[in-house]
């Protein structure tokens, strides 16, 4: 939930949009134009990106790292939420190592929410919780979905935007799936500049996701929310021993996998 048009307005403490939105932290500079880097999207919906609730400060992200990908530097806070995140960003879409930082605060955002992030932390304990949220765009916003949504609202998005929790949001064995508005949104390797763009220069090569895979323990339905998602192309759901994300990156012709599952993080990279 690094909403990239807050820091833009000058709130540092959440994230931006556009060049400007990185100038307390990162050099600004013209962008050169290109050609539009292309969505990770199905027929409708378009990923924005994916979180997962690491440790506290994100020592996963160490790991991940070492596999030659590039990290945001700065961390930030989403006030009234109970939550902190840091961040990958790949040209299309970025991951997001989220975690509690207050407890009370997440209880409290329970109703807002429509789910319980504390619960969802619990994940490492109780195998039948997903430690996932997928947040998304629609290109078709404002039309009829096969799905319900909500409204949400935290301090932390400062009264700009509202996010929008598919009605499965309660379920805590499913990831956290949400919308968030097309116009505060966009591909990071459209929107920064400068510095911020060498942040997606990430040294193994990895530049745009292609295809996700979310992997649902063996016996569990898919609620109509996902099924939602994997008909229309966006992600594809599998069964096995336990919650696991696998995301493909340029179509893995690299060759190379990282599994971060040993160091704590239910994904693996293949690119």
């Amino acid at each position: 939930m690094h909403i990239r048009s807050l820091l833009a307005a000058g709130l540092a403490a959440t994230l931006g949009l556009t060049a400007p939105a990185f100038a307390q932290t990162e050099d600004s500079a013209t962008a050169t134009e290109t050609a539009p880097t292309p969505d990770m999207a199905g027929s409708r919906y378009v990923l924005d990106h994916i979180f997962f609730f690491s440790d506290g400060f994100a020592p996963e992200l160490a790991y991940t790292e070492q596999h030659g990908f590039n990290a945001w530097p700065f961390p930030n806070t989403h006030t009234g939420q109970g939550t902190t995140g840091r961040y990958i960003y790949f040209d299309n879409v970025y991951v997001e190592y989220l975690w509690v930082d207050d407890a009370d605060a997440a209880e409290a955002n329970i109703p807002r929410a429509r789910s319980d992030f504390n619960a969802r932390n619990t994940w490492r304990n109780d195998p039948s919780v997903s430690p996932f949220g997928i947040g998304l765009r629609d290109r078709r916003e404002g039309e009829p979905r096969a799905f319900e949504t909500s409204t949400y609202t935290a301090e932390w998005m400062n009264g700009g935007f509202d996010l929008f929790p598919a009605e499965s949001a309660g379920d805590i064995t499913e990831p956290w799936v949400f919308f968030l508005p097309d116009a505060i949104t966009g591909n990071p390797r459209d929107n920064f500049s400068g510095r911020g763009l060498t942040r997606l220069d990430h040294p193994n090569g990895a530049r745009v996701v292609t295809a996700v895979t979310l992997v649902l323990p063996h016996g569990q339905d898919p609620s109509r929310t996902l099924r939602t998602l994997e008909a229309d192309g966006l992600i594809t759901i599998e069964h096995g021993d336990e919650h696991r994300m696998e995301i493909e990156l340029d179509h893995g012709a690299q060759g190379e996998t990282a599994d971060m599952r040993d160091r704590g993080m239910p994904v693996i990279f293949r690119w």
